[in-house]
């Protein structure tokens, strides 16, 4: 809770307006990337409409997944909180992300394979970060974005 106290320096009066509410803290979503495709297969990921480099099944570790998802430009930092990075990723295998730098409820991951994404634990915020969208009706040729630091060419 918190406490506003104002005055009027025209009158001798003090008023205060108290309020209080829950403080909503950081819950960090967590989606589970389940490996469906044959050892061999190869699929890449997309998220916010950009995709990673290919993953293989039996050769890609976890690790892999991290690089590739942490080099998106709509992704900045992941944990893999159940799985270690040097384990090679293999069909039938779970692989939990959670993103530690995206905040509040998130689109899913999707997969160019077999694999399938369910969200294990939503993500809260207390606010929802602002998001920045444009529209662009040209017939071809490509825009380049920059951001801060981050570029990308679409």
């Amino acid at each position: 809770s918190f406490k506003i106290q104002l005055r009027d320096q025209r009158e001798a009066e003090v008023q205060a307006i108290m309020a209080k509410g829950t403080l909503i803290e950081f819950i960090n979503e967590i989606q589970r990337l389940t490996l469906s495709s044959n050892i061999g297969d190869r699929f890449h990921l997309e998220f916010r409409g950009q995709n990673t480099v290919e993953f293989e099944v039996g050769t890609s570790t976890c690790g892999d997944i991290v690089d590739g998802l942490e080099a998106l430009s709509s992704i900045g930092r992941i944990h893999l909180p159940s799985n270690s990075l040097s384990q090679v990723i293999n069909s039938g295998d779970d692989v939990d992300i959670e993103f530690v730098t995206e905040r509040g409820s998130l689109d899913l991951i999707t997969s160019s394979g077999h694999e399938t994404v369910t969200k294990l634990q939503e993500g809260e915020a207390p606010y929802r970060p602002e998001r920045q969208a444009f529209n662009c009706d040209a017939d071809g040729g490509f825009a380049t974005l920059t951001f801060g630091d981050k570029t990308s060419r679409v």
